[in-house]
């Protein structure tokens, strides 16, 4: 009875920290595909200012 419980209760703690690894995994990603667009939107508007700036301080 009690080496039931206890099989049970360990092996949902395993499923706990397996789905919780998981999720992080996932988060971590999901935030990078998230970001990287976003990030390399940003880099680029950056770089045509920039270069904007140079072009006009040149003519």
């Amino acid at each position: 009875m009690w080496i039931k419980v206890g099989i049970t209760m360990l092996i949902i703690a395993f499923l706990q920290l397996f789905t919780l690894h998981v999720a992080e995994q996932f988060t971590v990603i999901s935030t990078s595909l998230f970001y990287y667009p976003v990030g390399s939107a940003i880099f680029g508007s950056f770089c045509i200012t920039l270069m904007y700036i140079v072009k006009e301080r040149g003519s």
